[in-house]
């Protein structure tokens, strides 16, 4: 309440001190700082809006190759891209790379800044090969004009992470954030919005292991920091709010991880009117938890809804779009329709083994999923291959003795005790 108070205090300041501004051409500065403020407290919406108007008033009395007007181009690209609208953003950023590639060189700092937000985006579009090559030239660039602990490199060096995690390179990914949360605790001390960034992502990875224990005991500290520092409100608490509910589900803790992911969808609903990525993910989490809590009526009803507004926000081929059909694949099954979970199951397999290979955790899960159908339609031994493509798979992405692989194993056991 006292920062949402507070919110509101430095956003009418700083729009009072941009209607005393007589020339329109000299209020760039003021716009820029309402917009940097709103994109900070996760109002995209407000913040591209305002941005874009800095950037026309700073383009009026600067030019466009100024490092200033390249400067907000980065900022109004990033509130594009956190609020979804991915082809704003390319286009915004592929001017401003251009322009300042032209004006300064392609290690200007302004360049990478955008060249870095347009890797972000091509990781988002789970284009992470293009993604990648980007990262790592901004991360080399960084590393060599700033030097490697400037908090900018630091954050290219989480984002490099990031990428790795989407890819499966798990040991890179949680080699670059142990860095980054190291150097970053150094330089910038340990409470600091992005080191808090990537711990959270660290215990993402954490999660994406099994390590739930792990990922909890930092998630929790990390939120209630966050909540104590900007409010529990701001849209920038979602990701950690997220990453522990993730813990809490795959523990069993479903009412708690239910309780998470509703109050992140009122944050969301809050603070945009239109669909993004983030709110498509929490809704398809929120429907998962219904489901493991017996709601199956409800899991289908969001995960449908879920359907019907990703086209335009979500490639058909990303994790998200193949996660959110493997779950209502499971509805399907638990409903017995198997006709229907038959056609949503396979397709979603498919596209899982050839966008992402064999051995990719989710394509793994999406074959426990087609297993359980078959269970359901006595197809034994076909139950049976497929669990065990699985064991043999979570072996070599996990190791025996991990807990996904016991889990597997002894679903098999179960389902055959002989």
């Amino acid at each position: 309440m006292v920062f949402s108070v507070f919110e509101s205090w430095i956003s009418s300041h700083l729009q009072a001190k941009i209607d005393k501004v007589i020339n329109p051409a000299e209020s760039w500065n003021w716009q820029a700082s309402l917009g940097q403020f709103y994109r900070l407290t996760g109002d995209y919406d407000s913040a591209a809006v305002m941005l874009k108007k800095a950037y026309l008033a700073a383009q009026q009395q600067f030019g466009l190759q100024d490092s200033k007007t390249l400067a907000i181009l980065a900022d109004l690209g990033e509130a594009y891209m956190r609020g979804g609208n991915y082809a704003d953003a390319e286009t915004m950023l592929a001017k401003a790379i251009v322009s300042g590639t032209k004006a300064y060189s392609e290690d200007h700092p302004v360049v990478l800044m955008n060249l870095d937000t347009l890797a972000n985006i091509q990781r988002r579009l789970g284009k992470f090969d293009m993604a990648e090559m980007l990262m790592q030239r901004c991360l080399k660039a960084r590393t060599s004009v700033l030097g490697p602990e400037h908090p900018q490199t630091l954050s290219s060096l989480n984002n490099m992470a990031a990428i790795y995690q989407m890819q499966g390179r798990l040991k890179e990914a949680e080699a670059n954030y142990f860095q980054a949360i190291e150097s970053g605790s150094k330089v910038l001390g340990q409470e600091h919005f992005q080191v808090q960034e990537a711990l959270g992502n660290l215990a993402s990875l954490y999660s994406k292991q099994g390590r739930y224990d792990e990922a909890q005991s930092l998630l929790e500290p990390s939120l209630d920091l966050l909540c104590r520092k900007i409010g529990e409100d701001s849209l920038s608490t979602r990701p950690a709010r997220h990453n522990l509910a993730y813990a809490y589900f795959k523990q069993g803790k479903y009412c708690l991880a239910q309780k998470l992911h509703k109050f992140n969808m009122n944050i969301i609903e809050n603070h945009s009117k239109e669909q993004t990525q983030d709110g498509l993910n929490t809704l398809s989490h929120l429907a998962a938890a219904h489901y493991a809590l017996g709601d199956l009526s409800t899991a289908e009803e969001m995960l449908l809804q879920w359907m019907e507004l990703y086209p335009g926000v979500i490639p058909e081929k990303h994790q998200q779009t193949l996660l959110a059909r493997d779950r209502l694949g499971q509805v399907y099954i638990a409903q017995n329709r198997l006709k229907e979970a038959e056609v949503m199951c396979v397709k979603t397999l498919d596209i899982l083994k050839d966008s992402y290979g064999h051995d990719h955790v989710q394509t793994l899960d999406a074959t426990a999923t087609l297993a359980e159908l078959r269970w359901k339609q006595n197809r034994g031994d076909e139950t049976r291959n497929l669990l065990e493509e699985v064991i043999e798979g979570k072996e070599r992405v996990f190791g025996k003795d991990h807990l996904e692989t016991r889990t597997a194993i002894a679903l098999l056991h179960e389902r055959f005790p002989c």
